[in-house]
């Protein structure tokens, strides 16, 4: 009578599981396996990366809204904002007085960054 290899049960004959451990009893020939193993799971074809797929050109623009940036109607209403804003500090002083002058200047300078900032091109692609 045969044995299971695992729990050393004793087995029916022409079994092919052991009723106790479930183990297999069939004799499988270890190079009979490998070699079935490796044609099934040998690969067919030579994997080979893709070709990258090219990048557009990048697009940039002062009216269409990007990332970091605002659209037309944005825009234009900030720089009427800061037009009318600058306008009525210079209307409202008085040329001669040195404050004004002193002040005016800067006012300006930092008006002018700041629509350059509004207004630069900003990559939308």
């Amino acid at each position: 009578m045969e044995r299971c290899k695992g729990c050393r049960a004793p087995l029916s004959e022409g079994a092919t599981w052991c009723r106790v451990c479930f183990r297999r009893v069939l004799e499988i020939d270890p190079r009979e396996l490998a070699e079935e193993l490796t044609s099934t799971y040998r690969p067919r074809t030579r994997w080979e990366r893709p070709a990258p797929e090219p990048r557009p050109e990048p697009a940039f623009s002062r009216i269409v809204a990007g990332p970091l940036s605002f659209g037309l109607a944005a825009k234009v209403t900030m720089t009427a904002a800061l037009g009318a804003m600058l306008f009525l500090y210079l209307a409202g002083n008085a040329w001669s007085d040195i404050y004004a002058i002193v002040m005016g200047i800067p006012g300006v300078l930092g008006a002018v960054l700041l629509l350059r900032v509004i207004w630069r091109r900003e990559r939308i692609r």
